[in-house]
């Protein structure tokens, strides 16, 4: 019976009330969640933060497609709403999925803007174990001089990935 409560919050103005919605949907695994947030996602007009809360919220329903769906499109939604997928820490994933969700912190460590690759490359060795493509990508990182702004970083990382 969350549905509709929930759903004239997301439809109101304050940016702090939906994001508490947003998370409500998700937590509460309301009926038809994933789909009600990709909904929401569509908006061209979302704030920020809300995409940020939505990207948070959609980590609750990983057993939907649509919820990787919403996930993907934060890489190149922008760095304010691509980085909110770094600030996930492994554990807060169930095991079945670390691995696809190691895979997106490592698209956000390949993204061209190199402040937002910089904090995908800074996060991405919390994933090293479940993300195995992620050394070779990390070794094209270092080596790659097309961008220099982001290689000691690279290098950092790939220097945890060795330490671990």
């Amino acid at each position: 019976d969350l549905v509709a409560p929930l759903r004239a919050v997301l439809s109101g103005r304050k940016v702090t009330s939906r994001k508490e919605a947003i998370r409500l949907v998700a937590e509460h695994r309301v009926p038809g969640a994933a789909e009600l947030l990709t909904e929401l996602w569509a908006r061209p007009d979302l704030h920020r933060d809300l995409r940020r809360a939505i990207l948070s919220a959609a980590r609750w329903l990983l057993d939907q497609p649509a919820a990787w769906d919403l996930l993907a499109h934060a890489i190149p939604a922008g760095d304010a709403v691509a980085t909110g997928l770094t600030e996930v820490a492994p554990h807060t994933v169930a095991v079945p999925y670390r691995a696809r969700y190691g895979a997106l912190v490592r698209a956000v460590a390949a993204a061209a803007d190199p402040d937002t690759a910089r904090l995908g490359l800074a996060a991405w060795p919390a994933w090293r174990q479940w993300d195995t493509a992620g050394l070779d990508f990390l070794v094209d990182r270092v080596t790659d001089l097309n961008t220099t702004a982001i290689w000691r970083v690279a290098a950092d990382a790939l220097d945890r990935k060795s330490v671990g």
